[in-house]
């Protein structure tokens, strides 16, 4: 395996976008109550639109993919 052919800033940034997401969706679980099915469905949904968000919107971050559409 190469490792330098890996993608180092955005394998942090989809890490760092799923904890955003595991962590908003936890806040939802102490507020609505012990529904862990309903968290994880809201973190997954939270994760999909940050990582849409972040490779598909042009922010100009370093990190950021670089697509053209």
């Amino acid at each position: 395996m190469d490792w330098s052919a890996i993608d180092w800033p955005m394998i942090a940034t989809q890490g760092l976008l799923v904890f955003i997401s595991a962590f908003i969706a936890n806040l939802f679980v102490v507020l609505v109550g012990d529904r862990r099915v309903v968290a994880a469905l809201i973190a997954a949904l939270i994760f999909c639109a940050l990582l849409i968000g972040w490779t598909y919107y042009p922010l100009g971050l370093p990190g950021q993919p670089s697509l053209r559409i």
